[in-house]
């Protein structure tokens, strides 16, 4: 399934991974996730997909569209339960 940038973006800033970290959990590099999050017409369905498997890997589930919600993502579960010290 085709996930649009636009939610991959928002997926990695909800989550508050850098650019850098998902460069590196995506095998590409930094400048790839910023042409993808500028809506660069240049960035590869290999870029996209990538960065799709290493967001789900984190734990997001993407949803495909459906004619009354849209698309959008899930994230892991007990993801707001979490703060960034661990508590």
């Amino acid at each position: 399934m085709f996930i649009h940038p636009r939610l991959l973006k928002a997926a990695r800033q909800v989550l508050d991974i850098s650019q850098n970290d998902l460069a590196k959990a995506a095998g590409i590099s930094e400048r790839s996730i910023r042409k993808l999050e500028s809506f660069d017409s240049d960035t590869t369905v290999r870029t996209i997909e990538a960065v799709q498997r290493a967001l789900e890997d984190c734990g997001v589930i993407f949803l495909g569209e459906d004619p009354l919600f849209g698309s959008g993502f899930r994230l892991p579960p007990g993801y707001f339960r979490k703060t960034k010290d661990g508590n």
